[in-house]
């Protein structure tokens, strides 16, 4: 399993979105070895996007990553 660290967001047409990532491997609840870095650049929407799309349902459920020690 992999857990993603998302960073440096920008906004683009009212859309905020993350233009770097950062992969870890993810086991036992436990934030594992660093595996990859991977940017973004040169990013835009082609029609226009609905930010209703993005509330979460009453019952989502989230589960956050554990913080490193």
């Amino acid at each position: 399993m992999w857990a993603i660290y998302y960073k440096d967001p920008v906004t683009v047409d009212g859309l905020t979105v993350a233009t770097r990532f950062r992969g870890f491997l993810y086991a036992d609840g436990q934030m594992g070895e660093f595996k990859n870095e991977a940017w973004a650049s040169e990013i835009s929407f082609r029609e226009p996007f609905d930010t209703a799309a993005l509330i979460a349902p009453v019952d989502a459920r989230v589960q956050l990553p554990p913080t490193r020690p």
